[in-house]
């Protein structure tokens, strides 16, 4: 998907300096979370969200919000900041206007996240097994990459094992390092053999992995 840059932003922000405000910092916080810059983008979004506006504003950013709130629902997963999550991810549930199934697969994975953050195996499985095609069906480029990681670190048998065919099918790097920002446990796991294989949560094998 072709992404605007920040010169085109920047363009669109003088033109609407308030109309589309939210629209505006959510695909700046978008950018920097996929650049790994995870402060700049939790920034933008709590200044964004945290501004009430006018009766105008809020019209017109109705549909706008609850992609800003699935964002910071992810971040603030990365961040073990479990009320937060909480109230994003209700935001985005109960908003008025549609919600685009790409905020929807967000808050799935940042669900998926906070479980595996917190050593809940047995929760991450039930959120992917519940919105595994939400998340490979919606979600986007390193975000897409985050949940297959998930998925293949649940479904891998002998986690050690795993770990060592991983190795000799090639770890990338970068994109490792950006999935460590979010699920450490998960960053082996991004390798071309992952990204292959199929998911299937409710196998035998993958249930007696269950911690």
């Amino acid at each position: 998907d072709e992404i605007p840059t920040p010169l085109t932003l920047d363009a669109y922000q003088r033109r609407y300096p308030r109309r589309h405000a939210v629209a505006v910092a959510s695909t700046r916080a978008f950018l920097a979370l996929h650049r790994g810059v995870l402060p700049r983008a939790r920034a933008l979004l709590d200044a964004a969200l945290g501004d009430p506006g006018g009766v105008r504003q809020r019209l017109f950013e109705r549909s706008e919000r609850p992609g800003a709130h699935a964002l910071r629902a992810l971040l603030a997963a990365a961040g073990g900041e479990a009320g937060l999550l909480d109230r994003d991810a209700a935001a985005v549930l109960e908003a008025e206007a549609l919600v685009p199934q790409e905020a929807l697969a967000r808050v799935a994975l940042a669900r998926a996240v906070a479980a595996e953050r917190s050593g809940d195996r047995g929760a991450l499985r039930a959120i992917l097994s519940q919105d595994g095609a939400l998340l490979l069906d919606a979600s986007r480029g390193r975000e897409r990459v985050l949940a297959r990681a998930l998925m293949q670190l649940v479904a891998a048998g002998d986690p050690s094992a795993y770990r060592a065919a991983a190795g000799e099918d090639g770890t990338d790097a970068g994109l490792a390092g950006w999935v460590a920002q979010f699920a450490p446990a998960a960053a082996p796991y991004v390798t071309q053999r992952a990204a292959a294989l199929p998911f299937q949560p409710a196998t035998a094998h993958t249930s007696a992995a269950a911690p």
